[in-house]
Parts: structure tokens; sequence; C-alpha cells
């Protein structure tokens, strides 16, 4: 079980040291009753919630942190890209003609739905929706970008394929082949926007709790019954929206999918002279590596990079080291500006790499799986659980509901063995 806490003195977010302080929110107490019960404090939840508030619902969200963005909501990259792993020919090949469609319009949308829920709220959270880059790192990953980029040009999505000059002059780094631009991505302090929904669901009416940590589900009267120990609510749905940070609460839940830790380092502001050269458009970044990485910069020009890696957490801040010398390595200009934060948090992936629906019983479902789009993706998707909640059909959810949680066999050696796959993936990337 991955427990959402402060973090050791070596690790330090820059998202918690720029974001607005965490709205003060009770625990749970005593026994309460309510339309809908969400166990996730995060964009699902919080979107979800937000949501079935406006169409009158009477929703409580238990958040077992100490306080809202301690888990991946508040810890991720703040990329907003949109898209599913799947691309849409492969979503045809998968869900055929009846469900591929909306689907392929759903995956597509998902940056848009998010930008869109962000002004509509007024949410204070640095949204930048100018682009999202992936450049190549050699010529096989880059011919798989042109089958990406050639299938939603061929769908009027707004993207442009990237020659290696052009794909520098966005990056300001020589270190790829070419690449691609999805102008319907973006980037903003993904803590901010977490905080910012809160309070959202809050002003709506939504009872949030922090500090109430779910610890038994039961039917009980043809109701729903979630307990927190000491502390109650009796509800007729039920959303389990913890992803990554799935636990024993749900019997088989948690093997359903593998944490994989995502680690971040940022630097101090970077002097104007580099700045200008680092990501002049202030795009988003993610390349094609196995184990990619991901970068971008914050209103204040630091310039932060992250990557996916082992499951062991850092002991110290040597254990990032890797994502340093990537650091420098993609912007020699930068190599004397100092990191001032080192972090990480963990992503939900799936083997199929895509999200999961689960049935629990009579308007109950579980989601897991953001596969590293948790921003727009879940942000997105919570409009459609909400309504799902609501009235109970299942043509709500653009993805279909498993009628039983499928497990991964030998999960706990999936888990062992994340570490010594990143290694291998990352010789493999680093030879070339």
């Amino acid at each position: 079980m991955i427990v959402a806490k402060p973090p050791p003195p070596f690790l330090a977010s820059l998202w918690h040291a720029t974001a607005t302080p965490s709205p003060t929110l009770p625990r749970l107490a005593g026994d309460t009753t309510a339309d809908v019960a969400i166990v996730g404090g995060g964009y699902a939840g919080l979107a979800t919630a937000i949501h079935l508030a406006e169409r009158g619902a009477n929703v409580v969200v238990l958040e077992a942190a100490a306080e809202i963005g301690l888990g991946a909501s508040g810890l991720n990259g703040g990329q907003v890209n949109p898209g599913i792993k799947y691309e849409p020919d492969e979503i045809e090949a998968v869900y055929g003609p009846e469900r591929a469609p909306a689907l392929i319009d759903f995956a597509g949308g998902t940056t848009a739905a998010s930008f869109d829920l962000i002004a509509r709220l007024g949410i204070d959270c640095d949204a930048m929706p100018g682009g999202f880059v992936q450049p190549a790192v050699d010529t096989k990953s880059l011919a798989m970008q042109e089958r990406r980029y050639a299938q939603w040009q061929r769908r009027g999505a707004p993207v442009e394929s990237l020659s290696a000059d052009g794909m520098a002059r966005l990056l300001g780094s020589e270190a790829y082949v070419g690449g691609w631009i999805d102008r319907r991505g973006g980037t903003l302090h993904p803590l901010k926007y977490v905080r910012g929904l809160a309070g959202a669901a809050v002003t709506r009416g939504v009872r949030l709790f922090t500090r109430s940590r779910a610890t038994r589900i039961e039917r009980q009267n043809q109701r729903w019954r979630v307990s927190t120990g000491d502390a109650s609510v009796t509800c007729d749905a039920l959303a389990l929206l913890t992803n990554a940070y799935a636990d024993g609460l749900w019997p088989g839940l948690a093997r359903s999918f593998v944490p994989i830790r995502s680690s971040q380092v940022a630097t101090t502001p970077l002097p104007d002279a580099v700045a200008s050269t680092v990501l002049p458009a202030g795009h988003g970044a993610s390349d094609t590596r196995r184990l990619l990485v991901y970068w971008r910069l914050d209103p204040q020009n630091r310039l932060m990079i992250g990557g996916r890696s082992s499951f062991r957490a850092p002991r110290s801040a040597r254990d990032f080291a890797l994502l340093e010398g990537m650091l420098r390595r993609l912007y020699p200009q930068a190599s004397n500006v100092a990191i001032t934060h080192r972090w990480y948090g963990y992503v939900g992936m799936t083997l199929d790499s895509m999200p999961r629906f689960n049935r629990l019983g009579p308007r109950g479902l579980a989601l897991v799986g953001c596969n590293g789009r948790g921003v727009a993706l879940f942000s997105a998707l919570g409009e459609h659980i909400a309504h799902w909640l609501d009235t109970g059909r299942d043509e709500a959810l653009p993805l279909p509901l498993q009628e039983r949680i499928v497990t991964i066999p030998f999960h706990r050696f999936h888990t062992a063995g994340v570490g010594a796959v990143a290694t291998y993936y990352r010789m493999r990337d680093w030879s070339g």
C-alpha cells in the first residue's frame, strides 16, 4: 500500500513550495448519509464531485491524506496531454465501429474538457494551453510518431510534424531527430489545480473530509456503507477514485495495476539569457524513450524535468542524479544552474496501458490506471463518472465497465521487477 504522507527532509516538491495553501478541511466524524460517497480527493474524485453537486446531488468525498494534494494530483509534472495510450487506429481495431468513434472523440477532447473546466470554475493554476511537444530519440521512434501524427491529422486535430531543425527551435535542444507537436496540450500548476478543484467543490456544497481513510466498504439494506474506523457514510452510489494509491479497501483492486514511481527535479529560476533558449514558446515536452523523460518551465522560468524510475523510494538526493544528468545533457547552457527541488509520486500503470472501470455492485465503481495521462484524462472523466453515478447508465462512460476486477498474475513479482526492468530500459535508452 502506498501512503500519501509528508516527504523526508531531502525531498521538496516545487509545487508545494509555490502553491496556494490547502483549504482547511475537517476530518469525518460520526455517522452521516449522502447520495454519493467518493473515496479519493484527487482530480477524478473532485471533478466527479463537482459535476454531481451541480446536478443537485448530496456528495461526500473522503481523502486519506492530511491535506489535498499529497498524492499524485499534487506531485505530477503538470502536463495536460491529450488522448489515451492507444492511438485512433488502435482504438478502432480494439473497440470496433460502434464504440470507437465516441472513444476517439473523448480521447482527443480530454485537454479541452480540462481547460474548459478550469476556466468555468475560475481556478488560478497557471494554465497554459499552448501545446504539447513529443520529440523522437531515433529514426525508429520518429517513424512511430509519424504514424501517430497522421492518424490524428486525418481526424482534424491541430497537429504538426516537425523536422530535427523544427524540433530544435521549439525545444532549444538539438538532442532529437524530429517529432511532432499537438496543439491541444498544455501545462498547469498541478497542486494549485487540485486545490482549486477542492475549493470549487466545497463552494458547491460538497462535504470534503481529509484525514479520513476509508477502511471498510459493505452493502447494508441496499445501500453502501463506507467506514473510516470511528465514522461512516451511508450512500446510494459509490466511487473509488484513488488510482495508484489504492490499498486493500476493495479486494483485488490494488493488484489490477502496478504503481510506478515518477521522479522529478527542478532548478532555481533560469537567468534570462538561458531561459530564452529553453522551450522558448512555453510548451511542455515528453520524449519517446522506453523510460520517457518529460520537462517544462514554470512561470518563473524554473526548469523541471521528470521521468519514470524504479519502485524503491529515494533514500537521498543522490538517487536523482540520472535526472539531473539528463537535464544537463539536454540543456548544457543550464549546467551551472542549481537544483533546488527533488520529489516523486506514483503513476498507476495497467498492463495494456488503458484505464480500468470496475463495477463493484449496484451504482458502485472503481477507476484505476491513468498510465501517465492523469491530469487531462481523469479531469475529463469526472463528468462521465458523475453521469453514471447519477443515472446508472453504462453508456455514460467512454470505456466499458468490467464486471469483475482482473488482477495481474504474480503481481508482487511485477512490482518487485520494476527496478530491474527500469535499469534494463535505461541502459537501452543510453546505448541507443
